[in-house]
């Protein structure tokens, strides 16, 4: 009896010393994990480019009925590929976000792969392999496991039957690991991967190992894998390669520690189109411009919706006239690097207080209103800004600390909605923000209608299709 009192009492002194908020986060956690894996899911159903289109497509159609498909990379160079149901005789999403990267000269300019022996690990059909070969690489092998490369050799002879890709291009079986069959090979300059990591880490220390004996010190591993919520996204992957004196950097933002790019896989995107800079003014300046703006605020009421159905519980005004002191503050703010100078911007600002229960839904700037730059400094309150693709299933999340300021242009810009999210939020997955009254001053330069012919760069959908 006194042995289980004794337990009793210390289960309850245990449960005593946890604190309630990391019961809270735990759980909460674990709901935002539920949640994303169902839009996820549903985002992935919804796409109007992916497999789960072109499966819409020829719902109802026989297992043996092939569809050729047509990929657009840039002006003038296409890959096609021919699918039928099998697992490897069909493109998943990330081979042709894969192949679309490899076709953006932000990351490989104009020539990159012409004096470059490439090789796909695990191809599939080997769309971002074909890619390679028509963006003129010196040579393309396609690899993967004895059973698809019949289906492989078809798709490399349709494009070079229709001149989409040259004849330097062919496929061999190749199992991870086999130290035998892989020391036939020379080694490559480029090494593709993709959709490749699902986080079993005996797969992925096999991987790793054939990468090793097929690279030598300045081969380029490119690897792209779907974050599907399962297993580590690739953790044990990339860890190994670090092991083996790779460097691994992402492509887009790789030192954003502000930035959530775990959805995210549009491949035309650059990461100079989405910066978040920290402490662009002082907890002092903070401080008196936030106080001007609540003083010329004070007498208006919280609105409960925009004219444009976008903001919820807010006021706003349009100002240029401001005492010396906020004039100077502002005036720095403007002259932050992170604002191309070149731009004509207004000289009022627009400056939004949302109340803590206010929000800001999805949306895109009209362009009657903003230029190419749309950039805010953020007063009072932490926050997160959410931006969705507008014609897509891309998600990226900024998590926007006091006295820190945004800016988006380009395809960020004209392409995603973005939105300021309400009340309590968790940034990748763990970090809580709380959102309060928050203030927020935005700059927005004159437009001009080159800005949307220079910067409106669409996903290129493969929507040429033939049964």
């Amino acid at each position: 009896m006194s042995d289980a009192s004794s337990s009793s009492e210390s289960g309850q002194d245990i449960l005593r010393q946890i604190d309630s908020d990391d019961l809270f986060e735990d759980t909460e956690a674990q709901q935002a994990k539920r949640r994303t894996a169902e839009q996820y899911v549903e985002h992935y159903a919804e796409r109007d480019w992916g497999l789960a289109a072109r499966q819409r497509r020829v719902q109802g159609a026989g297992k043996d009925v092939v569809t050729e498909n047509t990929f657009e990379l840039s002006p003038g160079k296409n890959v096609v590929f021919h699918e039928k149901q099998g697992q490897q005789a069909k493109v998943w999403d990330c081979a042709l976000v894969l192949a679309k990267f490899l076709a953006n000269e932000t990351y490989f300019p104009r020539g990159f792969f012409a004096d470059k022996r490439v090789i796909e690990l695990g191809c599939g059909i080997g769309v971002p392999g074909l890619a390679a070969a028509a963006l003129g690489a010196k040579e393309v092998l396609l690899t993967d496991m004895p059973l698809a490369i019949a289906w492989i050799q078809v798709n490399i002879a349709r494009n070079q039957a229709l001149g989409c890709i040259p004849s330097n291009v062919c496929a061999r079986a190749l199992l991870w690991g086999d130290h035998k069959a892989l020391g036939v090979y020379r080694s490559f300059d480029v090494v593709l991967c993709s959709d490749l990591v699902y986080g079993h880490g005996d797969v992925s220390q096999k991987l790793v190992q054939t990468i090793v004996q097929l690279s030598h010190p300045r081969t380029l591993i490119v690897s792209a894998h779907e974050a599907r919520l399962a297993g580590d996204r690739g953790a044990a992957f990339f860890s190994l390669l670090s092991a083996q004196q790779f460097q691994v950097e992402p492509s887009l933002w790789p030192h954003a520690e502000h930035l959530d790019t775990t959805r995210c896989h549009d491949p035309l995107l650059r990461d100079d189109e989405l910066q978040v800079v920290l402490d662009v003014v002082t907890e002092d300046e903070e401080r008196l411009v936030a106080d001007e703006c609540t003083s010329r605020l004070r007498r208006r009421r919280y609105e409960e919706n925009h004219w444009d159905n976008v903001i919820v519980k807010f006021k706003e005004m349009e100002r240029s006239r401001w005492s010396a002191e906020t004039l100077r503050i502002l005036q720095k703010v403007r002259e932050a690097a992170v604002l191309p100078q070149e731009l004509n911007y207004f000289p009022a600002v627009h400056v939004i207080e949302l109340a803590e229960d206010g929000y800001i839904r999805p949306h895109v700037d009209s362009v009657k209103f903003s230029g190419r730059v749309v950039a805010g400094l953020s007063l009072l309150s932490p926050s997160i800004m959410r931006f969705q693709e507008e014609h897509g299933d891309s998600v990226i999340d900024a998590y926007l600390p006091r006295r820190s300021m945004y800016m988006i242009t380009g395809r960020i810009r004209y392409h995603y909605m973005h939105a300021i999210l309400p009340g309590t939020q968790l940034f990748r997955e763990h970090v809580r923000v709380n959102r309060t009254r928050r203030i927020s001053i935005m700059l927005r330069d004159e437009f001009a209608e080159e800005h949307v012919a220079k910067y409106h760069t669409p996903f290129v959908k493969p929507d040429k299709e033939t049964q």
